[in-house]
């Protein structure tokens, strides 16, 4: 016989809670022993009586094992677990809100946290060198490589520490271009009042072809920067552009050579050097990462491409569920793991706001957001007026939203500018992403006033089902491709589309699936001679159907009449879309429909389908 368990008590927390009701559904199967279910589960049998200990919440997957093993509902104990996630979340939170992450989510590394940047020592070797032998240094590599974090807390760091103090900059100046770079910049870039031995370090210099419509400005930001480059003014710049804009270097003569000669490319991270982004900024605060976690995440992170600030947002969402000193994977699944976890922060985010809030907030995004023409979308920082100044809403909803994207590390204040915490909120949150493709499609500006939504789309950009006055299907647009299911003699439910190029105007009648009298749900579409029969089994079409002309549209599904429809032998009958079949048989190309009983009304006062149209002979759909 196994080792007793030792008692729990589920008042303890959500942990001891949720081990207690594991344990409870294993008393209930029989008691099923532990090496029962390993070899059912396919887990150990050490693994699954962890499970039930009440020490740390399980994983999802060993406790969905635990629980199928033992009989129970895998949906029901996905959500308990989900629960106890959450509360163990929040118990966690609750106790920690003063300590200091170790993980930046998806912000940059700054200066001040060189001593948690791990992972790219080599890198940064490589980057400082080339700095000083290079008066023009060019860093690239895809979006969400940690460029903006490998010059911040690498490259500045490692040139100020410098040994001996004579070869150390005499200052460092960081500055993105932003929309007007010639006029804002200036003064930073004149020789005549930079120092020489200066280092100028633009960050994000793909601003220059994205936010910079003027090619004059930009032409004249290219000349300040390789007139300060000269030999005789001793200043060096090192510029950081995703690899994506690489291409648009091309486009003035010097900067295209500076790139020829001095480009840095931002490899991939090694298995080691994920391993060490990973454990050591949590053992640096007394924290451990469980081995199997670690190397749970770098499988996926290896091949994801630019996928260092969805593997730091995963990591401190995890560290903000941790239970103890351990961060685990139960912490990490109810995080959302890599590719979930901005997600599931941005989603209760705007779940938790006021309708107007709402609004406000896709105003916000979308106005932070510069659509990629023929390139992916960029960050657009924006000043805080311009952000108060949009829509209906009021300066505190405009407040309490950026305070709240901020907060969720979204979004970054800085003064007056508010930015995109990182590119990567673009694509890893579905939501905005679908703001983004439907403000792309032209409904709409993407800056000023903020547009209107689509007419028959819901807020997250999905169609909205439409209805007609009566809550049936509207009428379609005689122009509109019209798709129709031939249903006869039992046949399967295929479904036979208008061709190309095949006008509406000739349209046949015919009969809308609603009868009620108030319904304008009728319209004309294609003629009968132009539709195609149903799929053969190899996808193939017959021949078509009523190519003669003489082809009547049975008109009786929904109501208690006969109508005698003649249609050409060998020809099928073709009914309206959305209705039952007609179930009469068929005698040498006339149909006879027999009555069909009255069923219960609908609110709009039609009648139901009864279950003599939804006979097992109905074509599945």
């Amino acid at each position: 016989m196994g080792r007793r368990e030792r008692p729990l008590d589920p008042a303890e927390g959500p942990v001891a809670q949720f081990a207690y009701e594991l344990r409870k559904l294993r008393r209930e199967a029989g008691g099923i022993t532990y090496r029962a279910m390993a070899r059912q589960a396919h887990y150990s049998a050490a693994t699954l009586a962890h499970a039930a200990a009440g020490e740390r919440l399980a994983s999802l997957p060993v406790a969905l094992a635990y629980a199928e093993a033992c009989g129970g509902d895998r949906d029901e104990w996905e959500r308990r677990w989900h629960q106890a996630a959450q509360d163990t979340a929040e118990e966690s939170r609750a106790a920690d809100d003063d300590t200091e992450a170790p993980y930046p989510g998806l912000t940059r590394f700054e200066a001040s946290d060189s001593e948690r940047f791990f992972g790219r020592d080599h890198l940064v070797g490589q980057l400082v060198d080339l700095a000083r032998e290079k008066d023009f240094v060019v860093l690239t590599g895809p979006s969400g490589s940690g460029k903006s974090s490998l010059l911040r807390a690498g490259l500045i760091p490692r040139l100020q520490k410098t040994d001996p103090p004579r070869v150390r900059p005499a200052t460092i100046r960081i500055l993105t271009p932003g929309p007007h770079p010639a006029r804002t910049h200036a003064e930073v870039l004149d020789p005549s009042t930079t120092r020489p031995g200066t280092v100028i370090v633009v960050d994000q210099f793909e601003e220059l072809f994205t936010l910079c419509a003027d090619p004059a400005e930009r032409k004249g930001f290219l000349d300040l920067l390789f007139t300060a480059v000269r030999p005789d003014h001793g200043i060096r710049v090192v510029v950081a552009v995703r690899a994506d804009f690489y291409g648009h270097c091309t486009r003035d003569r010097r900067l295209a050579q500076a790139a020829q000669d001095a480009t840095l490319l931002v490899a991939p991270m090694s298995t080691e050097e994920l391993r060490e982004t990973i454990v050591k900024p949590a053992a640096l605060g007394g924290l451990i990462v469980e081995r199997t976690l670690t190397s749970r995440i770098i499988a996926e992170i290896q091949d994801e491409p630019g996928g260092l600030p969805l593997m730091s947002h995963a990591l401190l969402e995890t560290w903000r569920r941790r239970r103890g000193r351990a961060l685990g994977e139960a912490a990490y699944d109810a995080a959302g793991g890599i590719h979930g976890a901005i997600a599931r922060t941005a989603e209760d985010l705007y779940q938790s706001l006021t309708g107007r809030q709402a609004d406000t907030a896709r105003r916000i995004l979308l106005r932070l957001v510069s659509p990629g023409q023929g390139t992916g979308d960029t960050r657009r920082p924006t000043r805080r007026t311009e952000l108060t100044a949009l829509g209906d809403g009021t300066d505190a909803d405009t407040d309490v939203v950026l305070e709240r994207l901020a907060h969720a590390r979204l979004i970054t204040l800085d003064e007056d500018t508010v930015d995109l915490a990182h590119e990567a909120v673009l694509t890893a949150w579905p939501r905005l992403r679908a703001w983004i493709d439907e403000d792309r499609g032209g409904s709409g500006p993407s800056t000023g006033s903020p547009r209107r939504r689509p007419p028959g789309r819901t807020s997250g950009g999905t169609r909205a089902p439409s209805t007609g006055a009566c809550g049936c299907p509207p009428p379609r647009s005689s122009s509109a491709p019209r798709t129709i299911s031939p249903r006869w003699n039992g046949s399967s439910s295929t479904q036979a589309s208008t061709p190309a190029g095949v006008s509406g105007e000739a349209a046949g009648p015919v009969r809308s699936s609603c009868p009620s009298s108030s319904c304008s749900a009728s319209s004309r579409h294609s003629s009968p001679g132009s539709r195609t029969g149903p799929a053969s089994g190899d996808g193939s079409r017959r021949r078509p159907v009523g190519s003669s002309g003489s082809r009547r549209v049975c008109a009786c599904p929904t109501r208690s009449r006969r109508c005698g429809s003649a249609s050409p032998r060998g020809a099928s009958p073709t009914f309206p879309r959305r209705v039952p079949r007609c179930s009469a048989p068929r005698h040498s190309g006339t149909r006879t429909c027999s009555p069909i009983p009255t069923a219960p009304t609908r609110p709009c006062g039609i009648s139901a389908p009864t279950a003599a149209h939804s006979s097992a002979s109905a074509p599945a759909r």
